[in-house]
């Protein structure tokens, strides 16, 4: 009788340890408080709903799926700053957690790609920079090439309307990722990408721009890469621009070795290409300035490879 009696209160103990722990991670109460103060756009912080969402795994979000996914897109739509911001975290954690498949047999791809892109046209830039990043992993789990050309264009878009070095800076940044992203195909986008690389490399270089220029560099180098196969009717522009930058800026580059860097391998990269055009482009871009001394031409040719004659 006594052991029999252990045994009754053990499995009591273990009952109401079973009972005592939660189900998940979902905090349902506090959820629901905080959905209403979303959509009743009521003053408040709503970063412990983003918690609460980016807090479950795969399991936790299937089971309260129906819950979280209109909350995480009403959070990216909202009109204020932080909490668009909290709403792409929450789109992230979602891409990131769950089964490719669950999210193309829910069309939320398709969802997330909308909402997301709705970000681009928010005046302030650091929600286009968060927003474009999950963009390009969404891309990258569903490919759709409608989709990568219309992100390609805002981005394009966004550099040419953007009004300081710091926002041009972060669609630089991007149009990297997303060139990288196109592959090929981005050779479709030539004349508008160029024409950005020409306007850019006609400023000058500074300490306050050096930052910019080091991303339009890497911009320049992942198309030229991507590109190889069909771009050398552009190289003699692309050669054009990056000289005649390399030779106005003279001083400075002497100095500023990231930038001096990058463009010796931008420049290495297209004469393998196109050796010809860029022989002809040194002559031309040396002779079109009349202080073309032989220290400024000299350190032109050793920042190039010291490989033209």
């Amino acid at each position: 009788m006594i052991l029999l009696f252990k045994v009754k209160v053990i499995s009591r103990k273990e009952s109401n340890l079973s009972a005592d722990k939660p189900d998940d991670n979902m905090d349902e109460q506090t959820f629901e408080k905080l959905k209403d103060q979303l959509y009743h756009d009521q003053p408040g912080d709503l970063s412990k709903l983003k918690d609460i969402i980016c807090g479950l795994d795969r399991t936790e979000c299937m089971k309260h799926w129906p819950k979280i996914l209109p909350v995480s897109l009403k959070l990216v739509d909202h009109h204020d700053l932080k909490n668009k911001l909290l709403g792409v975290s929450c789109v992230r954690h979602l891409l990131e957690t769950l089964e490719d498949g669950h999210l193309k047999e829910t069309g939320s791809d398709g969802l997330f790609f909308q909402s997301l892109q709705s970000c681009l046209y928010f005046p302030d830039v650091t929600v286009a920079d968060e927003a474009l990043s999950v963009l390009h992993s969404l891309l990258k789990k569903f490919p759709s090439q409608d989709n990568l050309d219309s992100i390609t264009e805002m981005i394009i878009r966004g550099i040419s309307m953007a009004g300081n070095h710091s926002d041009k800076r972060i669609y630089w940044k991007q149009m990297t990722c997303f060139i990288q992203l196109q592959g090929l195909a981005a050779v479709r986008f030539s004349k508008d990408i160029i024409k950005l690389i020409q306007d850019q490399l006609s400023y000058p270089l500074t300490e306050e721009t050096e930052s910019l220029f080091l991303s339009v560099l890497e911009a320049v180098s992942g198309f030229v890469e991507v590109t190889k196969e069909r771009i050398n009717v552009y190289s003699p522009d692309i050669f054009f621009s990056i000289l005649s930058f390399s030779y106005a800026n003279y001083p400075m580059l002497k100095t500023v070795t990231s930038v001096r860097l990058m463009i010796r391998r931008v420049f290495l990269q297209m004469k393998q290409l196109d050796p010809e055009s860029c022989d002809k482009v040194v002559v031309a871009v040396t002779s079109g300035y009349e202080e073309s001394t032989s220290e400024r031409l000299g350190f032109l040719l050793e920042l190039h490879g010291n490989e033209i004659q």
